[in-house]
């Protein structure tokens, strides 16, 4: 499945990334530029974090993230 397609990101790269580095939600998108154009691929970034790690809350969840509109930058000034 396409997550981003704005970046050409599948699922497979963000589970092959939390695999190997423990990534949170905030981190996979950040270092694949996942929610930088049109952020309509976060809910698909959190669906998938959801089914790795069902029984975690992920940052989406924690913050408002998912009721913006436009762009998400995810990067610290």
């Amino acid at each position: 499945m396409i997550v981003c397609h704005c970046e050409g990101i599948r699922e497979k790269q963000i589970q092959d990334l939390v695999s190997e580095t423990g990534a949170s939600m905030k981190q996979v998108a950040r270092q694949l530029n996942i929610g930088r154009d049109c952020g309509r691929c976060l809910s698909n970034l959190k669906s998938v974090m959801d089914k790795m790690h069902p029984h975690l809350e992920s940052d989406l969840n924690k913050t408002s993230l998912g009721k913006t509109r436009g762009p998400v930058l995810f990067y610290a000034a």
